[in-house]
């Protein structure tokens, strides 16, 4: 796993860091996914990803939470091979 850093800024505008997993082109569609972390085991021991995607031509600063199912079953596909 590459241990690459990212800093993502909530609602308060607080800064956080996460740990870029990967990150991937939608097959279809003009839109680049990253899939990321903080490391730290949720209740049940287990790592938490998240995920947010760019679609092409926005400005790198502007990333969209991932919500929607059908984007969420991709993501977890990709998750699933990368840590196979």
């Amino acid at each position: 796993m590459d241990d690459t850093t990212i800093k993502i800024k909530d609602e308060d505008g607080v800064i956080h860091d996460f740990i870029l997993v990967t990150s991937f082109d939608h097959p279809h569609f003009a839109r680049h996914y990253y899939i990321y972390t903080d490391n730290t085991p949720n209740e049940d021991g287990n790592i938490e990803y998240l995920a947010m995607y760019q679609d092409e031509g926005e400005p790198d600063d502007v990333a969209h939470e991932v919500e929607d199912d059908e984007d969420w079953a991709l993501v977890n596909e990709v998750i699933g091979a990368f840590l196979e």
